[in-house]
């Protein structure tokens, strides 16, 4: 397992903006999930959407736990997968864009790091009630948003063996 962290562009803390970054960094987020390098490896993953405020601007961006293949370590070096993942966040956001990847391990260390991505006092939610723009800002965001998705991947052949399909 793998703790992914994905920076997007920093903005103006403005709804339309942090909204349009947000969906920018799904949609890259999507096409790197795709890549095969990652195909490869990962079979589910926990994605946590946050967004860091200061004063004057903000800055969306994506933790994602990677939920990968036994053996992962026969594929890839942990500095060889970081680099490919860099390489390819860079390439689809058109600047140096920060990532960062660790590795997760055991399984406290995963309920502490899900921990640490979902709880509030993380979030510096003392920068949102200082500032009521901020607030008001914030909040509309978060209006019809989910902030915390899981995602399985499916096994193809199942499901057309399922529907009478070519494998059935």
């Amino acid at each position: 397992m793998f703790c992914l962290t994905l920076n997007g562009n920093n903005v103006e803390i403005e709804a339309n903006k942090i909204i349009k970054e947000i969906d920018d960094n799904n949609k890259n987020l999507k096409k790197l999930l795709n890549r095969p390098f990652m195909k490869r490896i990962v079979r589910e993953y926990f994605k946590v959407t946050e967004i860091k405020y200061t004063n004057y601007d903000s800055l969306p961006h994506i933790h994602i736990v990677l939920f990968v293949i036994k053996g992962v370590y026969k594929h890839f070096k942990i500095n060889e997968l970081r680099q490919l993942i860099t390489q390819e966040w860079k390439k689809s956001k058109g600047f140096n864009a920060n990532v960062e990847l660790k590795k997760v391990g055991t399984q406290k260390k995963l309920e502490k790091t899900i921990n640490y991505l979902t709880i509030a006092k993380k979030k510096e939610l003392g920068t949102l009630f200082s500032n009521h723009n901020i607030l008001k800002i914030h909040l509309e965001i978060m209006n019809k948003k989910r902030f915390f998705i899981w995602r399985k991947k499916t096994d193809k052949n199942r499901i057309k063996s399922e529907k009478g399909g070519k494998n059935g």
